[in-house]
């Protein structure tokens, strides 16, 4: 555990290496790169491999790393280059924390099917005769195996380039042409870049490596973002779209010059909107490296004005509490430690607040006895979206952008649930609905008869409401408001994944780990028989919801932000182009930049398996749409 004194004695030393110059200095820092352009006239010759290859080295050679640059290499000249480098790495691992490799290559590739394990991409050898697929797999070398061997290196940041498919290559035993390559499934600590989409083929240009050059020496750009801006200003620069393929996380932030001197960091979930402008790096620098509950409550001990503090409180509100636990088997009961050494578990009663009192920061509360129970969230910003290469993203997930939550507001501590549902239909005089869409056997059908009082599996009142309709949600929030006098909503979908997050950058709210979603989200395991379902572990639930608050809270202590039932946004539907339009104010996309003939939902449902299940998840219907597995929460403002 880290003290306070700890934490200001880190300040002073980070604050020290920041004078004396870029935090790249402190890595080891190798580079091969590999560059075959003479090939025969059956392949074809290239013209930019060369070029690519040099004017890249000299970038990372400005940002401290030593470069070998391998040009026309043959199989076994490509195998021993690629070991050697393998091996450097491994002996400077042992002796250095942090050692970063980068492996680039420059030519022909493609893939092709291997029998026995699927598609595989091969580079080409220089001077290689390959005029089929056959012969690829005989004389080409395997990316993959590139791949797994750098991989055996253990660098603690390893980024692999494939800048290759730069021709159509026309197999004689196929029809058409092989074009393209398949997907590269990266290793832990490791992003593969590809510099196509799958099926797709880049122009012998030198676009892309002169745009990534130019990103290199730039300070505080975060890797996958120089890649998005390389990408970027390729596509701005050209007819059509050029779009690259990255797969996989690096497991610390890293920036090729630097990231102390500003750029969009992970740490942005953090900041409080009214002073993030103004946010003293060294804070955000250590607030970064924090990672258990006693150094959160910590840091807010110490620095207790940072716009840091209200969520490192709130991340640090378990330290020294044994009853809260990550594991992944079926979760214990919960008891939250609340930062004023309080605890307080889903069966406890909040108090009921008078008119017009204001909770504390990450206060449960409620309007009146039989209300929704509600959390109070300070203002803040958050990097809203998923980073392009996090296994299970959607392209509308993107791009990445900041959001700045402006005020103070309410998240229902828990999803509506079916009691507090019913009080409302019964006093508005609501008739049943006559049917819910349903899903039995991995099949959707119209569910004649179902509706949240009968979803087709036994329940109780401390069940999600399911099968409301985004217009039945609506008229649900207008009916507490005029009941309390307070104003309640839906959330917007900033709102929501600021919520969600809780602080967090990871796919889930509490790691990247599918095997610990059991304990935290009830979505398709081991316990139901979906295809589609998280092998890793069971809750013992089932295909069916569970009761509100069953599973482990997130940071902010919300429960089920994650699984159980999907919830209704205020948003209208985006455009296809995901993110570009959307506000960055924490308001709802309208009807000036959205389609309203769809609603969004977010966090997935017991049906969903662990790429459902992220908090960038998203997803639209329209809004009379009612789904077993979709129901919501609400929000409320502070007047």
């Amino acid at each position: 555990m880290r003290h306070a004194t700890q934490v200001l004695a880190a300040a002073c030393a980070l604050a020290a290496s920041l004078l004396i110059g870029a935090a790249a200095s402190a890595d080891s820092r190798l580079a091969l790169l590999i560059a075959n352009q003479n090939y025969p006239a059956s392949v074809g010759a290239l013209d930019r491999p060369h070029e690519d290859a040099r004017i890249l080295g000299e970038a990372l050679e400005r940002v401290g790393f030593t470069v070998e640059i391998v040009r026309d290499a043959d199989e076994d000249t490509i195998l021993e280059a690629v070991l050697t480098f393998t091996d450097e790495l491994a002996r400077l691992r042992r002796d250095d924390d942090e050692v970063v490799g980068f492996f680039y290559y420059a030519g022909h590739g493609a893939s092709a099917d291997v029998r026995g394990a699927g598609r595989r991409n091969y580079i080409f050898p220089a001077g290689a005769e390959i005029r089929s697929g056959r012969e690829l797999t005989l004389r080409g070398v395997r990316l993959d195996e590139i791949v797994d061997t750098l991989s055996s290196a253990d660098a603690t940041t390893m980024i692999v380039i494939s800048d290759a498919c730069r021709d159509e290559l026309e197999w004689s035993e196929t029809r058409g042409r092989d074009r393209g390559w398949t997907p590269e499934p990266s290793r832990p600590g490791m992003i593969v870049v590809q510099s196509t989409v799958e099926g797709e083929t880049a122009p012998d240009d030198g676009r892309f490596a002169e745009a990534l050059a130019r990103r290199i020496p730039e300070p505080g750009i975060y890797v996958n973002r120089a890649f998005e801006l390389a990408f970027r200003e390729v596509q701005s620069g050209r007819d059509g779209y050029r779009l690259p393929t990255i797969t996989g996380a690096l497991s610390r932030d890293f920036c090729f010059a630097g990231c102390s001197t500003g750029g969009v960091s992970p740490t942005e979930t953090s900041l409080s909107a009214n002073a993030s402008d103004a946010l003293d790096p060294v804070e955000v620098a250590i607030y970064d490296r924090l990672s258990e509950p006693c150094e959160f409550r910590d840091f807010a001990a110490a620095y207790p004005d940072s716009p840091l503090a209200p969520l490192a409180r709130a991340r640090g509100r378990n330290c020294g509490s044994s009853t809260v636990s990550r594991p992944s088997t079926t979760p214990p009961a919960v008891t939250l430690a609340l930062p004023d050494g309080r605890t307080l578990s889903p069966n406890d009663e909040p108090p009921v607040l008078a008119p017009g009192q204001l909770p504390d920061e990450f206060e449960a509360f409620r309007d009146c006895a039989t209300c929704p129970q509600m959390v109070a969230l300070p203002a803040g910003a958050f990097l809203m979206g998923s980073p392009e290469g996090e296994p299970g993203r959607i392209a509308r997930e993107g791009p990445q952008h900041r959001v700045a939550i402006p005020r103070a507001f309410a998240v229902g501590r828990f999803e509506l649930t079916v009691g507090q549902y019913r009080d409302f239909a019964e006093a508005a005089g609501l008739a049943d609905p006559e049917s819910c869409r349903i899903y039995v056997d991995e099949e959707w059908s119209d569910g004649v008869g179902s509706n949240f009082r009968s979803p087709g599996y036994p329940q109780g009142d401390d069940y999600p409401a399911m099968c409301i309709s985004w217009d039945e949600a609506q008229a649900y929030v207008v009916w507490l408001s005029e009941q309390t006098g307070e104003s309640y909503r839906l959330l917007t979908e900033a709102e929501w994944e600021y919520a969600a997050r809780a602080g967090s950058t990871s796919r889930f709210h509490f790691g990247d780990d599918a095997s610990q979603l059991c304990a935290y989200a009830n979505g398709a395991d081991l316990a139901s028989s979906y295809e589609r379902r998280n092998l890793a572990c069971s809750d013992d639930v089932g295909a069916r919801a569970a009761q509100v608050g069953s599973y482990q809270p997130n940071d902010f202590g919300l429960f089920d932000m994650l699984g159980n039932a999907w919830e209704w946004a205020q948003d209208c539907g985006g455009r296809d182009d995901g993110y570009r339009n959307a506000p960055t104010d924490g308001s709802a996309v309208d009807e000036s930049t959205g389609d309203c003939e769809r609603r969004m939902v977010r966090g997935g449902s017991f049906i969903g398996q662990p790429e459902s299940l992220r908090s960038a998840e998203r997803a639209l219907n329209s809004p009379n749409y009612r789904g077993v597995n979709v129901g919501f929460r609400v929000a409320r403002d502070f007047n």
